[in-house]
């Protein structure tokens, strides 16, 4: 009502909660506070964030989207394909969505819309393609759910989650991989897309961009390969993939490219802090109200009146989706997840 900020409204609802109906001290909450940071996994979000700025102020975006580019050379729509394609492997290292728009979408927009691609569809594309940030691991959303849907009786590992968004992202992927191959079609006669001219044969400018890219393109191969265990003795927690992820970026930037000055470094780190500090405050309040909810019985007590009411799988599943489709249009993902996955989670289980 007042559009006050999120983390005073679940903070006051919090306080009232606690002081008003469970009538205990408020010293509660901060207690709770304390132990919801002290939590490993909350520290992989800053580092992926970290590494995402990190790439975007210095070279590695740009990188990899000029291999994106020469991948789909001259084919229809290539311009849309590449800006996909540059999405996806950028999702698979910065874990956020913000940062795949930011870091794809201002490189790729002014080429698109350059090449006379339709403005409509180069918004869509680059906004669509870069929430993929949330489904290809690693996902910064993916390790917030982690943590506020595991407890004493169920603990989930974001590394399972991970294992599961790899599917429904490439899937994804696939579908506006299709969708710009209709939209871009030869036979349309009201777009006139720049067929684009390379320097170099198709094979010559692809390994000529592999070979400046090659140190870009290995940081994903590092960061997913050390999670998934299969680059034999390096193997990593969500968490040091994430700082392994920095501190490559930070030495292929600051060493081998040079794009990335060290007088900018200041404004990178203030950035990602700023980013930081409004979410971590949402998130141990989010954690503070949520032992509240658990001690009232009240997502029990929610699982207990579906399953009187809803008697299949199929059913449960089409509403969950309904509901989150309309909490969508109004909430943020990480205020989504925050505040409705602790009461659905429970749910789903039972």
């Amino acid at each position: 009502f007042t559009g006050a900020p999120l983390f005073l409204a679940i903070g006051v609802a919090s306080l009232g909660c606690v002081t008003l109906i469970q009538d205990i001290s408020a010293f509660n909450i901060a207690k709770d506070m304390y132990e919801a940071v002290k939590k490993e996994e909350l520290l992989a979000i800053p580092f992926f964030i970290l590494a995402g700025n990190l790439m975007t102020k210095g070279s590695i975006a740009e990188r990899l989207v000029n291999v994106a580019r020469a991948f789909m050379g001259k084919t229809p729509g290539g311009l849309g394909l590449a800006s996909i394609f540059a999405c996806v492997i950028f999702a698979a290292i910065s874990g956020s969505s913000p940062v795949t728009v930011i870091a794809v979408g201002s490189i790729m927009f002014p080429m698109l819309v350059r090449e006379r691609y339709p403005e409509n569809y180069s918004l869509g594309v680059l906004t669509s393609a870069g929430s993929l940030g949330i489904i290809i691991p690693p996902s910064v959303p993916m390790i917030i759910y982690a943590i506020m849907v595991s407890n004493q009786d169920q603990q989930v590992s974001p590394n399972d989650l991970f294992i599961a968004g790899v599917l429904p992202g490439l899937f994804i992927a696939a579908m506006l991989s299709f969708y710009t191959l209709y939209q871009t079609r030869p036979t349309r006669r009201d777009i006139d897309i720049v067929i684009p001219t390379f320097d170099k044969p198709y094979w010559s400018n692809l390994f000529q961009e592999l070979r400046k890219s090659f140190l870009s393109i290995l940081l994903p191969v590092l960061v997913l390969g050390g999670i998934y265990g299969v680059l034999g003795p390096l193997k990593f927690t969500v968490t040091e993939a994430a700082a392994v992820a920095v501190v490559y970026a930070l030495i292929v930037e600051l060493v081998f490219h040079r794009e990335l000055k060290i007088s900018k470094l200041p404004k990178v780190l203030s950035d990602s802090g700023v980013m930081m500090g409004g979410l971590f405050l949402i998130i141990v309040l989010a954690i503070a109200f949520n032992k509240f909810l658990a001690e009232q019985y009240i997502p029990q007590n929610a699982a207990a009146w579906m399953q009187t009411h809803i008697d299949a799988k199929w059913q449960f599943l089409i509403l969950v989706n309904i509901f989150l489709i309309g909490l969508g249009c109004v909430m943020d993902i990480i205020s989504a997840i925050l505040i409705v996955a602790p009461l659905l989670a429970p749910i789903a289980m039972s």
